[in-house]
């Protein structure tokens, strides 16, 4: 019996062999038939010792590894590289491993580590069910955001979803309602741009993690509801069609503001358009009012921060309006194009989710203006500005809290109105 310290550096030690290794777990055999080593027995496995097998992806010869220690797998006996031998960790392996007898336990035909010469990428699981196809990729190391998108889109040429999933270790700061997400994950988001979810895996635990209800506060600060599941607990139409939870996230909102002006005050870059901006239309960091910076339904789609984004919006839309005096959705909208041409708003490479309209986030602040009265509707898609913006004093923070309290009830009906509309329009 190994002691921990032992144990440890021997993981360490067999991981750095497999790591920059050229390792299968599928191979051909000699009746062109796709093997796989997962769940032989040790009596299968000697008898397949005798056979020869070659690669599925570039038909070089491959061997047969399987001892006591690695996961059982074939490994390439060239050096020539191949597209189907991408370095992998032990972590990696048996992440697959795990999603791929989760997977064939629910009845599924798992073809594992398929490759798709069109495209020349290989899944690390692929399973298809009536008329839908789905590519399962069980992502370890941290890649660009663009690589993910390139794969995303590579699959979608063929007709098939991609499942990201990623490894439960490169979720950061998961505690409570509050995460940090960087721009890689957020591509691995699955869904619709109405419940976006992320799938994050952890081999040692068994047990998936998934963030849905997902409201950033910036680039990459996020409040979201988190469910935690074994595997054994949960399948994969669970996984993919779990109802919303729809608990408030939002407790800290209103700390995570005041931080933000705290910080702003003090290391704020007041050469930066944001920041002249500010000061020009008479708004100082530390007093910042209540309606620029609240969370909206689909912010997510905008990867600048939300008081950013807002305050552009206010500031070339109304803060030159006088009481009673007011616009078109119109007018609206069209500012939200120059201001993404002028990179002021920045989207989000979401490249998973099935359908997105970069202009519902700014719609959603719009709506939100009017519940919160700033604005008033007076006919249809025409809004007069109603009330100025309350600039935040110290003495008033406890009223501020009161009211941040109510922006979960707000942002819970502009999502349910929109989704009702969203429904209405897809029948």
């Amino acid at each position: 019996m190994l002691q921990a310290g032992n144990r440890r550096f021997f993981g360490e030690y067999i991981d750095k062999l497999i790591l920059g290794g050229r390792l299968l777990l599928v191979a051909m055999n000699q009746k062109n038939e796709r093997i796989t080593l997962i769940g032989c027995s040790e009596k299968t496995l000697a008898k397949m010792r005798k056979e020869s097998f070659r690669c599925p992806c570039c038909k070089g010869k491959v061997m047969m590894k399987a001892g006591r220690v690695m996961v059982p797998h074939f490994a390439h006996l060239s050096k020539e590289e191949c597209a189907a031998s991408e370095p992998e960790s032990v972590v990696h392996l048996q992440g697959k491993k795990h999603l791929f007898r989760w997977l064939s336990k629910q009845g599924y035909n798992v073809q594992l580590e398929m490759y798709f010469p069109a495209i020349k990428q290989r899944a690390d699981l692929y399973i298809e069910k009536a008329k839908w196809r789905f590519a399962f990729e069980f992502q370890c190391s941290l890649i660009t955001s663009e690589e993910v998108r390139k794969r995303t889109l590579g699959y979608k040429k063929l007709g098939i979803r991609v499942i990201w999933i990623l490894n439960a270790d490169l979720l950061k700061n998961g505690r409570g309602t509050e995460c940090t997400l960087s721009s890689f994950q957020w591509s691995a988001a699955f869904g619709t741009m109405h419940a976006p979810r992320l799938f994050f895996y952890s081999p040692h635990n068994e047990q998936f993690t998934i963030l849905q209800h997902i409201i950033p506060f910036s680039s990459r600060q996020c409040f979201c509801n988190r469910w935690i599941k074994r595997m054994s607990a949960i399948t994969l139409y669970d996984l993919l069609n779990m109802a919303p939870d729809h608990k408030n996230p939002l407790q800290r909102w209103h700390h995570k503001k005041l931080a933000w002006r705290i910080n702003a005050c003090r290391y704020a870059d007041y050469s930066s358009p944001f920041f002249t901006a500010l000061y020009e239309t008479n708004i100082a960091p530390a007093t910042l009012p209540l309606e620029i910076g609240i969370p909206v339904p689909g912010g997510f789609m905008y990867e600048t921060h939300c008081v950013e984004w807002q305050f552009w919006l206010y500031r070339e839309c109304m803060s030159k309006l006088s009481i009673n005096e007011g616009f078109h959705r119109f007018d609206w909208r069209g500012t939200v194009v120059s201001l993404i041409k002028q990179q002021k708003i920045s989207l989000r490479l979401l490249p998973g989710l099935s359908y997105l309209d970069a202009f519902w986030p700014a719609d959603m602040y719009l709506e939100a203006l009017v519940i919160l009265g700033i604005l008033q509707e007076k006919s249809e898609g025409f809004y007069v500005f109603v009330k100025p913006l309350t600039p935040f004093h110290p003495k008033a923070s406890q009223i501020e809290q009161n009211k941040h309290e109510k922006l979960w009830s707000i942002y819970s009906k502009l999502m349910k109105n929109s989704m009702d509309s969203y429904t209405k329009g897809a029948k």
